[in-house]
């Protein structure tokens, strides 16, 4: 069942961690941003109808190789292993 309620709290803190993170430059940041919103959002069950800003920042930032719904199906280890991929290529993509 949807969570309406949590969604309408959630959702615009969201959508500002993903701004700060854009505005930021910094990858890691795209990705972290992308990745609490995403279980938020599996949490709350349901995705926003604008969940494709996620996608395009998380695209900008780390290339077009990996979508939120990768993210959405990554254990914890394999989003580690992202996020140490993403630092080692850090600078390359923006």
């Amino acid at each position: 069942m949807i969570d309406y309620a949590r969604m309408n709290r959630e959702g615009p803190a969201l959508k500002a961690a993903l701004t700060r993170a854009v505005n930021s430059k910094d990858p890691i940041k795209v990705v972290e941003a992308c990745w609490k919103a995403v279980n938020a959002w599996d949490a709350i069950g349901a995705w926003p109808d604008q969940w494709h800003r996620w996608n395009i920042a998380l695209g900008d930032a780390i290339g077009w190789g990996t979508s939120l719904q990768d993210l959405a199906n990554m254990s914890n280890t394999q989003y580690v292993d992202l996020k140490m991929r993403v630092t080692a290529q850090k600078g390359e993509v923006w």
